[in-house]
């Protein structure tokens, strides 16, 4: 009996916690809701949610897939904030669904948050290892890193990143493109030569003119 009253007791004060966590504002501006413990009105709100959007897709995972296409709609159209209100709900829907974390990763890169971009476009290679542009993304963010960092463990992932990119898809212009710019960073330029022939043949527009003259002095 003691037993069973200290579960109650135990239980009760969970319930207390939960029911005294604050409402925060402006929680949907950051990803995954900034990781943050809701109060007991907004999991009521988010399940609630849930259920509908899962009614009216009829899946919680087609919910996610078509709020993420409102995300990427918002996005192209300049509203970030909108956008990663509609990621955030991709990600309340189904936390699998690599395209949140990609869409994540864009929003905090256009904000300059680029070291708290990272982890997320790591997070969607991981759920989706077979996507030739995200991982030109994840090369392109760590190439950025070593630009504000200048710690060269940073071109070496964004060369291992962006070799995975091309492995996928052969065909790959823009990869093909960074990759030239960041051997050229390394002063590897053997192979910065031979990644630009390669981006001149799919795209010659997309090496400029000053990385050029770099590569070939």
């Amino acid at each position: 009996m003691k037993k069973l009253l200290i579960v109650f007791i135990i239980a009760g004060i969970g319930v207390a916690c939960s029911d005294s966590v604050p409402c925060r504002d402006g929680l949907e501006k950051r990803p995954m809701y900034g990781k943050v413990q809701k109060c007991k009105q907004q999991v009521e709100q988010d399940n609630q949610f849930i259920e509908v959007s899962a009614n009216q897709y009829g899946s919680r995972e087609k919910a996610s897939e078509a709020m993420v296409r409102f995300a990427w709609k918002h996005y192209a159209e300049g509203n970030l904030e909108a956008s990663m209100e509609r990621f955030n709900q991709g990600w309340l829907l189904d936390s699998l669904n690599y395209e949140v974390y990609i869409g994540f990763a864009n929003i905090l890169s256009d904000r300059g948050e680029f070291e708290e971009a990272l982890p997320y476009a790591e997070k969607s290679v991981k759920l989706n290892p077979e996507s030739s542009d995200n991982w030109q993304f994840l090369g392109a963010t760590a190439e950025t890193l070593y630009f504000q960092t200048k710690d060269e463990e940073y071109l070496s992932r964004s060369i291992e990143y962006l070799r995975k990119s091309i492995s996928i898809d052969p065909e790959n212009a823009m990869s093909y493109s960074i990759l030239t710019e960041v051997y050229n960073l390394s002063n590897q330029n053997d192979s910065a030569r031979k990644y630009m022939e390669i981006a001149d043949r799919l795209n010659p527009e997309l090496i400029s003119q000053e990385l050029r003259q770099k590569i070939m002095e």
